[in-house]
Order: C-alpha cells, then structure tokens, then sequence
C-alpha cells in the first residue's frame, strides 16, 4: 500500500467551502498595515518550520490538495468568472500542480504581474514558485462548477470532484490516467437543483469513495439527500446504506470517507432525530455498509466532519460540537480495531475541520479560536502545536485544510489582495516534522 494512501487524505466540509469563498473575498479589503504585503520567497518562511509557496492564480481559491508523489503538490478549486464590467458572478473549475524540486526561488519575469500562474513577488521581483495550471477537461461556461476535492493513489492515476452542471445533466468529477484528465459524470435524480462531491478517497485505479448531496427545489418540500458513491475505475455508484433510524422530521449527512482497503471504509457525518444531532459513523466491509457504535460526546449538538484510516485497521475522526452556553468547540475520536473511542484535547480547541495522517500520526486543523488558527499533530500520546504562522510578510493569513503525505504537512491559506484581483492570492503553506 503507498505512502499516498496511509497518510495523504483529507477534506473541507461543505459548510466550509462557503467560508472559504467569504474568507478569500474578505481578505482582499483587509491587512495587518491596511495594505497587502509581498509575500516571502521559499526558504524564508513565517518560521523555522514552515515555508510557503504561493500559487497565485489570476482571481482563484483552492479548496484541497494532495500530494500524488513526493516532490509533486495539486491543489483543486475554482477561478473567478466576470461579467462586462469585471463583477464577480461564478466560478469555474481549476487545477493547479507544483514540482517542489522547481521551487528553487529563482528570479522569474522581470515585468510585474507576467506569468503569475507560475510565479510569486518577493518584494523586489518575481521569482518561480513551481506551480502550474493543470489542463483538465473542460466544462461548460455557466454552470458555475467548482473543483471541491481531489485525491490520487500514485502520480499516475487520481481523482477530482466538483459540483452539478446542469448543463451536464450530472456531477462533474475528473479522473487522471497519467496522460490526461477525463470527465466521469455523476447522474442526480430528476428535479435536482444543486449537487455536488466534497470528499473524496482515491484508494487504487479500481476502487475510490466520494461523499457529497443532492437537492431538490424549494418547492418541492424535500430534504437535501446525502451521497456516498463508489468508483470503479469506469463510472460511479450509489452505496446501498442501511436504516439509520433518524425517524420522521430527521435526516442525516456523510461529509468525509477514508479507505484503508477494498475491505475497510469508513464514512462520518452526523444524524438528527426530532430530538437531536449526534456523529455519524459507518463501515464498510467489503460486502454491506453496517452503523458503528460511537461513544457519547455530551447533550450537544454535535457531528463528524473529517476521517483518515491507517494501514493497520485503526482511524481517527475528527468534528464539532455547539454546547448550550455558545461557541463551538472540535472533538476528536479514535478507532483502535474494534471500537471508538474520544481522545481528549487540549480544553478551548475550537472546531476541526479536516485530519491527516504524517508518519502514522494523527494531524488535525482547528478553525479560528482564540489564539487564531492551529495546526494540532499527536506525538506520544499528546497534542502538540506545529506553530501555524498568523501572519506572512506582515500580512495576516487565513488558513484551512491540512493534507499530509510523510513527513510533509501541508496547509491552504490566503493572503490579503494584490493588484486587481477580485479574491486573494492563495498559499499553500508546508512543515516537515
């Protein structure tokens, strides 16, 4: 099994993809010193411990990223689409790649603002970062489709999923086969008004998960339904799930899937009854997806966002939960083989939003609390702080999403607006442990 599979997963729930967007939008009028600052060039991070490349792509947003080899980054999102008069009104699906071993700081286009698919500003001139747009399939103009998640097993064979183009009649996803990138549409029931994957696990060319949801108008009175499709090297399809019991007036959501074999998948969300929410947990074992026993986590609404398996049959899930008295606050849970248990944070964590694995360790990312944002790893049985930069350059980062492949841990992050962009310069910073 490759490194790729045991350590390189991770997701953004769809709740936060919305916050990804606003937090892009809202760093273009924002900054420590009330305007943008130059970025810093690799090898002269935030910090001793990270470094950071920035994409910069003219008026885009990256929602996940992957390692598919050791010295290779892709990062999935959208671009931003314009009207006449330059207003932001959709997005369009992008891809974007870096060869670390290119991400040599070397002087780039001597003219500011050339070639910035491919290069960042250091305060005096631009400089090569690595990275490049990917040409992937192309999608219709209008259907305002996103690229939300993406995954590969080897540099050779990978998977990227999106959103509903009506124009498609389906789901957009896009499989890598080494030399190119294909659709593979998803089809939705009839009368579907939006749709999309927000998870994805790619475990071999034969076999990938994807979660996700479909909805149906307003008018039409029903519930968003949720997704959880398999992938078979050709086309997708829809899991056969059992009765979760979430009763009338409830329903229930799947927001992350992990594969740690064709034999052990798991799924999480959350299920709410007439009376509460609570996490959500299923395995698949080859045959039938069963509901697992999960351990209480109080009186308060809570549910799963993120899982990663390891090679060894254990997982680690991580979530939130919004007590009575306010604020919400992240959860993890950890699955030894065969049963889950909750593992104790350090008290005030805020919400976790995605979890990897970095030489078999649990990695988790807590979303904006007290003292910003964070990057948790586990070492001997403890939680430790990787020391997430707040600022870069003098100008603040907003940060999500971490994915991690060996000893790499990578993080997405914005920056405040340059030039004439709608949306902020993106970040993908890196740790190595």
């Amino acid at each position: 099994m490759s490194d790729v599979r045991t350590s390189s997963r991770t997701r953004i729930p769809r709740t936060a993809l919305v916050a990804v967007v606003a937090l892009a939008t809202a760093a273009t009028t924002t900054s420590a010193s009330g305007s943008a600052a130059p970025s810093t060039p690799p090898g002269k991070g935030p910090g001793p411990a990270w470094s950071a490349s920035p994409v910069l792509p003219d008026d885009s947003v990256m929602t996940d990223s992957v390692r598919p080899g050791g010295h290779t980054v892709w990062a999935a999102g959208m671009t931003a689409v314009r009207d006449a008069n330059g207003g932001l009104v959709g997005f369009a699906p992008a891809m974007w790649e870096r060869n670390e071993r290119k991400d040599t700081g070397r002087k780039g286009a001597g003219r500011k603002g050339a070639g910035r698919n491919n290069t960042g500003w250091n305060g005096t001139g631009w400089y090569d970062t690595g990275w490049k747009r990917l040409a992937t399939a192309p999608v219709p103009a209008g259907d305002h489709v996103r690229f939300n998640a993406v995954d590969a097993s080897s540099p050779r064979d990978g998977l990227v999923v999106g959103d509903y183009a009506e124009s498609l009649g389906g789901i957009v996803t896009q499989h890598w086969n080494g030399r190119k990138w294909r659709t593979a549409l998803v089809p939705v029931p009839e009368g579907t008004r939006n749709a999309g994957f927000l998870s994805v696990d790619h475990l071999d060319s034969h076999n990938a998960w994807a979660t996700g949801w479909t909805a149906a108008p307003p008018s039409a009175g029903l519930p968003d339904r949720p997704l959880l499709q398999h992938w078979n090297g050709t086309k997708w399809r829809q899991a056969d799930l059992p009765d979760l019991g979430e009763g009338p007036g409830g329903g229930f959501e799947v927001n992350g899937v992990s594969a740690g074999g064709r034999r052990d998948v798991w799924a999480v969300g959350g299920i709410s009854t007439a009376k509460e929410t609570k996490p959500l947990a299923l395995r698949f074992d080859g045959s039938r997806w069963k509901k697992a026993a999960l351990p209480p986590v109080g009186d308060a609404p809570a549910w799963l966002e993120a899982v990663v398996t390891a090679p060894d049959g254990t997982a680690w899930a991580v979530g939130q939960t919004r007590p009575p008295g306010g604020g919400r606050f992240g959860f993890v849970l950890r699955y030894d083989g065969k049963r889950w248990s909750e593992v104790a944070l350090p008290e005030g964590t805020p919400v976790l939003s995605s979890v990897a694995l970095s030489e078999g360790e649990p990695v988790v990312f807590a979303g904006a609390g007290r003292s910003g944002f964070s990057v948790l790893r586990r070492t001997g049985g403890r939680w430790t702080s990787m020391d997430l930069p707040a600022t870069l350059g003098g100008a603040p980062l907003r940060t999500w999403n971490v994915a991690a492949r060996g000893n790499a841990v990578d993080v997405l992050a914005t920056l405040p607006q340059v030039d004439d962009r709608l949306l902020a310069p993106q970040v993908v910073l890196t740790a190595r442990r």
